[in-house]
């Protein structure tokens, strides 16, 4: 119990309480000491930065955070704010505080005070028992000053290729706590053009800065234009905006033939034309170059009627990728080195890009052969037990198969033969027996095929492969 003293019965002003603890399954008690202290001090109050600045370019507020001395002093219901010199300049700012925060900020944007230091008196009050009582005054700077922030560009100068009416982008940047209203672009006084020629323009969302060449007649040169950053704060409630120092923006407009360039995985197959070169649009010479304004790749150049491209897709790496494969009707030699272009349909360029010649030289798999059977006919069976396939490339197809004279001594129309393809890229040939009577009982014969793939080259012969059977009864 405490005394109108604010002490303890003892005539203390601290106490120690003792508090034993026992649970129903506890062996032993726990005993837990508190001790209790009485103090009849008032709490203090201060700012947790005691200067706070507000930039004379704009409209926004300073404010700081307020802490007591004590973590259980009520907050207080009032503070008593003075300037501690109070002049037309401290008329101007609105000092305030509510809960634990104290704000500032100009009460006329269009009347502001000079630049410099302002220092306020501040009295928390904090409600009793005995009623409302004053705390202790703290003092709060408030400083007026011109804080410019600095606007800068990714880069300073952008290259055009003006025979392809090229565009290209920088990216503006301003010091964290403003943003970029806009940016007055004023054309070089001592090279101008007009803007329907070459433009640069500000986009505030992307915040990218664009130059773009709209003729193929633009001399070559250097382009001066003087931006001017127009910004403020960017914490959304405010309006007032300022001019910073121009900057100067260089565009080199030049002519000269784009090109694209490209690695190559792969080759093309005569026989197994599904598959392809995988060609990857690596960049661009005398181009920046957009994968997202392609419209259409295409194949150009001197063997372009051979070629086609089976499909468009992007890498890892985010480049393009062209396959090209051959036309399923093109005749193609395996001796021959063919030449075709890949071209790009940009959006906005009137004429296609497209790499440097590129050189094809066709390949063409071979065929595999292998007799499965005894080998064996008899004259009272028709059908034999020898049996030939042939394993060709993935996705081959075979275009015929023919006897061939020579290496056949098979008699004439005494033996037949079918061919089916079992699976992808598995063929077999089966023979019948159609004139027994031209077959010679334990005589062996030799049966010799011409075997042609579809999209045989034409510098190929068809492969061969002979099956020897003997005859039996």
């Amino acid at each position: 119990m405490l005394t109108g003293e604010n002490k303890f019965i003892d005539g203390k002003t601290s106490a120690t309480v003792k508090l034993d603890i026992q649970h129903a399954n506890w062996v032993k008690s726990i005993t837990i000491s508190h001790k209790i202290t009485v103090d009849a001090k008032l709490p203090t109050v201060k700012a947790k930065s005691a200067t706070i600045t507000l930039n004379s370019l704009f409209d926004g507020t300073a404010y700081t955070l307020l802490t007591p001395s004590l973590n259980n002093c009520p907050e207080p219901v009032e503070y008593r704010i003075t300037a501690v010199t109070p002049n037309e300049n401290t008329a101007k700012l609105d000092v305030t505080a509510d809960g634990w925060t104290l704000t500032a900020k100009y009460k006329d944007i269009n009347d502001i005070p000079a630049n410099s230091s302002y220092k306020f008196d501040v009295i928390p009050v904090i409600s009793t028992a005995d009623g409302n009582v004053e705390l202790a005054k703290f003092t709060v700077t408030v400083k007026v000053a011109e804080t410019k922030p600095k606007v800068s560009l990714s880069k300073t100068s952008v290259k055009l290729n003006g025979q392809i009416k090229e565009d290209g982008s920088v990216t503006a940047k301003i010091t964290d706590g403003y943003e970029i209203v806009n940016i007055k672009i004023l054309n070089d006084i001592s090279n101008p053009l007009r803007s329907d020629v070459l433009s640069v323009s500000y986009d505030q969302n992307t915040q990218q800065l664009t130059a773009k060449a709209h003729s193929k007649t633009i001399a070559n040169g250097n382009y001066k234009y003087k931006l001017i950053p127009v910004v403020k704060l960017a914490d959304g409630s405010t309006v007032k905006t300022a001019e910073l120092a121009a900057i100067t923006f260089t565009v080199t407009v030049y002519n000269s033939q784009p090109v694209l360039k490209t690695s190559a995985k792969g080759s093309i197959d005569t026989i197994a034309r599904h598959n392809g070169i995988v060609y990857t649009i690596t960049g661009g010479t005398n181009i920046v170059f957009n994968p997202a304004e392609v419209t259409e790749y295409l194949i150009m150049g001197t063997d372009a009627d051979k070629f086609e491209i089976s499909d468009v897709s992007v890498n890892t790496k985010g480049q393009p990728t062209v396959t090209v494969r051959a036309k399923a009707d093109a005749q193609l030699s395996t001796k021959v080195t063919y030449k075709i272009q890949i071209g790009a349909r940009i959006a906005d360029v009137d004429t296609e890009v497209c790499t440097k010649d590129i050189s094809i030289k066709p390949k063409q798999s071979t065929a595999k052969f292998a007799v499965v059977g005894s080998g064996t006919m008899y004259q009272s069976n028709r059908y034999g037990v020898a049996t030939l396939y042939i394993t060709t490339p993935a996705g081959a197809k075979i275009e015929s198969v023919v006897q061939r004279a020579k290496g056949t001594t098979v008699p004439a129309g005494a033996v037949s033969f079918v061919i089916a393809e079992i699976a992808d890229g598995v063929w077999r040939i089966a023979y019948t027996v159609e004139k027994p009577a031209l077959l010679k009982v334990n005589s062996s014969y030799k049966l010799a095929l011409a075997v042609t793939p579809e999209g045989n080259a034409t510098d190929k012969a068809p492969q061969t492969a002979t099956v020897t059977f003997k005859v039996k009864r």
